[in-house]
């Protein structure tokens, strides 16, 4: 008799586990036709527009090819993190509006960067403990700036390059240079202002 009731209580949960099973499948289904939907549509907006978004950021934001295409890529990772990427009536302008929002971002951090070392200048002079230039400035912002210091007059170019890039103290440098150490800091202040006023002239392209 017991057997003869769990039997039919199988035989009831069954059509429920069936049904379970079925919507989970439907559900597997729909997932699967979305990630394959989103996959196209990354597909047909990266062969149309990267090569042209990464001559963008070349031309008008003088990134380096490496910087262009790495911003270029986080472009379309922003893109297609939209709730309904499909359903962007122009794609291509906003690629470009995500392609300039994440230039500005990085002018801005570019811009606190200077600040803060401008403000390091006027309390400061660095230590053997600070890092180098090269070594916490990436490729292209490397660039940028020795494309600015070169433009520097001479001895102001000399005393950053001898306090920023050499890290030598301003007792040192006024040796060097046959300057007092009020002057080497008024040098080297000045410099920073000057890269400061050029990042900021890059942001408000």
């Amino acid at each position: 008799m017991r057997a003869a009731k769990l039997a039919m209580a199988e035989e009831a949960l069954l059509p429920q586990e069936k049904d379970q099973t079925m919507a989970y499948s439907c559900r597997q289904t729909e997932v699967i036709g979305v990630m394959a939907s989103e996959k196209q549509l990354w597909d047909e907006l990266y062969n149309q527009y990267q090569t042209e978004l990464v001559c963008y950021l070349q031309g008008k934001w003088h990134k380096t090819p490496e910087d262009a295409r790495d911003i270029v890529q986080q472009t379309f990772e922003r893109f297609m993190t939209v709730a309904e990427p499909r359903a962007i009536e122009q794609p291509r302008a906003y690629l470009y509006q995500l392609v300039r929002n994440l230039v500005v971002d990085g002018l801005r951090r570019d811009t606190v960067r200077a600040e803060h070392a401008r403000r390091e200048a006027l309390s400061e002079e660095p230590t053997g403990a600070d890092a180098p230039l090269q070594s916490v400035l990436g490729g292209e912002q490397l660039q940028a700036l020795q494309r600015i210091i070169e433009k520097l007059p001479a001895k102001r170019r000399r005393a950053f390059v001898l306090s920023r890039v050499h890290q030598m103290s301003y007792r040192e440098i006024a040796e060097v240079m046959g300057i007092s150490t009020d002057g080497v800091k008024k040098h080297v202040l000045r410099a920073m202002e000057t890269c400061q006023a050029h990042l900021m002239n890059r942001f408000e392209e």
